[in-house]
């Protein structure tokens, strides 16, 4: 992996861990922020060379599988499914995607390589945040959608890099900034939540809580062209320990054997995951 993706990437999980000590951005305020950004990438790729209607079709749909929809489902869930369940829900993402890398590659050997990592961190993590089954049949229901949105979010991540790859970066952006703009406006027309003062533009913890919600956004964009899928997956688990150490380091818990344990583990598989040595000859991968 180049300095410059390692980089990214840790930059990207350090600012996706801290948003919990952060105000929460609305959402009118992140659909501004996905329109700004859109528009202002069409405009900076003014004059280069279109795609194909079809192909920003393909892009656009793959990006609302990956950002927006998740993003709907997670707030139509969020009375049933506890974020610690989520959380390890979505654990599962980077396991679904080897299978998928294997699944669509010439030789899955890049992919099956990470097995044993990601398996010993998704261990780590349900050591430290144990998986409760819903008993509700609302609460299964939303389980079960959960469960799905992580599937299409594993094979998306893998689609959306193939076909970023084929094309210009501010065009792509334009692509996926506006269309998830549009699915999350429409997702969330009849919200309560998109009627807000303009206060909430301008206080300043909000205009922190933005600022670093357009540079993780950039960055995520960014990483979805150049990080491998099967890396750029490990962010869900790496996240989730960026963010349990924080609140060991801020709260100071008592420290069992177990969390030690659990901790050890998941650091170990989400490390291992994303910056392990990689073969140059790592065959490409194509949904098709």
């Amino acid at each position: 992996m180049r300095r410059s993706v390692g980089f990214a990437f840790v930059l990207f999980c350090l600012l996706s861990s801290c948003t919990w000590l952060l105000a929460p951005v609305p959402e009118l305020v992140r659909i501004v922020l996905y329109a700004v950004v859109g528009l202002s990438a069409l405009f900076t790729s003014a004059g280069q060379p279109r795609n194909t209607l079809r192909s920003n079709l393909r892009l656009a749909f793959a990006s609302m599988l990956l950002v927006g929809l998740p993003s709907l489902i997670g707030e139509w869930v969020g009375g049933h499914i506890s974020k610690v369940s989520s959380t390890v829900v979505f654990a599962f993402v980077p396991l679904l995607t080897m299978l998928v890398v294997a699944y669509c590659s010439e030789s899955g050997d890049q992919a099956r390589r990470l097995f044993l990592p990601v398996l010993l961190a998704l261990g780590g993590l349900l050591l430290l945040a144990p998986f409760d089954v819903p008993s509700s049949m609302i609460g299964r229901i939303s389980l079960g959608a959960l469960i799905a949105t992580a599937a299409l979010v594993s094979i998306s991540g893998v689609w959306i890099h193939q076909v970023m790859r084929e094309r210009k970066l501010p065009e792509a952006m334009a692509v996926v900034c506006l269309s998830n703009a549009a699915l999350l406006f429409c997702g969330n027309l009849f919200n309560e939540k998109l009627r807000l003062s303009w206060d909430a533009f301008y206080s300043v913890a909000a205009v922190a809580a933005e600022g670093l919600s357009l540079v993780q956004f950039l960055l995520f964009i960014w990483l979805l062209r150049e990080m491998p899928p099967e890396r750029f997956a490990g962010r869900f688990l790496l996240i989730p320990l960026l963010t349990i150490s924080e609140g060991y380091i801020l709260l100071w818990p008592e420290l069992t054997v177990r969390m030690g344990a659990g901790l050890l583990a998941l650091a170990i598989g989400a490390v291992w995951i994303p910056f392990s040595s990689r073969a140059e000859d790592a065959p490409s991968l194509s949904l098709r």
